[in-house]
């Protein structure tokens, strides 16, 4: 697959799982997103949380590519030496894309993002912004070759696992999209359904 079209689909994925999510939250009084299903789990105000802790996690390394690989990037751009590289994902990467996608697969949170028993204020607004602000760093990092940079998965308290930058683009989309069917679930039984 060209990097470009990965780039493209991310687009459209990430619009309308944010779209989704945008129109299941906003609905939701601060009650209802405070609420948490009385036989545990989380309920959507923690999913809600859960989703911006874990792509605010991204911010940091992919601020760290942006600025190491503005004035290599701009210079091959500037020269027309861009081309759309072919992508595929690191053997990482795919896993736990793979893994992510599975319907049924249950997956416990690292702990860098379980969260507490409620939201913050304004869950569904942060997660939103945050959303964008991916969105915006996805553009900013076109130029590069997304299969050749490379991070240290967020998650991890050490720098143990890598991926490439594509692999990341895709767990942060599948990631929301699992959790956009979780809170589907839980409104499904929540005593607000409807």
């Amino acid at each position: 697959m060209k990097q470009s079209e990965l780039r493209t689909e991310l687009e459209a994925r990430q619009e309308a799982v944010d779209a989704k999510l945008e129109a299941l939250g906003t609905r939701l009084t601060a009650e209802q997103l405070a609420w948490s299903p009385p036989e545990g789990g989380w309920g959507v105000g923690q999913v809600f949380e859960h989703l911006t802790v874990a792509a605010e996690s991204y911010g940091a390394p992919f601020t760290r590519i942006v600025e190491r690989e503005r004035e290599s990037a701009g210079a091959a751009a500037a020269s027309g030496a861009y081309t759309d590289p072919e992508w595929r994902p690191a053997w990482f990467g795919g896993l736990l894309y793979r893994s992510l996608a599975k319907e049924g697969n249950r997956l416990p949170a690292p702990k860098r993002y379980k969260v507490g028993p409620a939201p913050r204020p304004g869950v569904v607004a942060a997660f939103l912004a945050t959303e964008r602000l991916m969105a915006e760093f996805r553009d900013r990092c076109a130029a590069l070759d997304w299969r050749k940079t490379r991070l240290a998965s967020p998650a991890l308290p050490l720098p143990l696992i890598h991926y490439n930058l594509g692999d990341a683009f895709r767990i942060l989309v599948v990631h929301a999209e699992r959790h956009a069917r979780q809170i589907e679930r839980v409104l499904a039984r929540s005593p607000f359904a409807g």
